[in-house]
């Protein structure tokens, strides 16, 4: 049915509700983008935590290409791009971590990366 002006009925009612879902949709992500951030941080804090995720990316060669070779030594195309998926999963998730704790990514390098440790002289 429509009321006199030609508008569908409910229309009003419909679109409010949408809104308010929307709005609950943006608040949910907000919070868990919140808990995510602590998560992070709390994973950034330890001394154990931020080896172990260090260890993570060195297993995906994330700062050092990977170019793979066959058994007969020569250059394998396919095991090479293989390689560069992970590489590439290597860099998202470092990137990720940088948007969460910038300061304990940076302390997890200079901690585990030899070039990156200060110099002692």
């Amino acid at each position: 049915m429509s009321d006199p002006e030609g508008t569908p009925e409910g229309t009003e009612d419909t679109v409010a509700g949408e809104r308010g879902r929307l709005r609950g949709q943006r608040r949910r992500q907000a919070v868990e983008r919140e808990e995510a951030r602590r998560f992070w941080r709390e994973v950034f804090a330890s001394e154990i935590g931020r080896r172990e995720m260090w260890g993570l990316l060195q297993a995906a060669h994330t700062f050092s290409p990977v170019f793979a070779c066959g058994p007969n030594g020569f250059p394998q195309a396919e095991a090479t791009w293989y390689e560069a998926g992970q590489q590439g999963f290597g860099q998202r998730l470092w990137r990720t971590w940088l948007q969460f704790d910038p300061e304990g990514v940076v302390r997890m390098m200079q901690e585990n990366a030899s070039d990156l440790r200060p110099s002692k002289t």
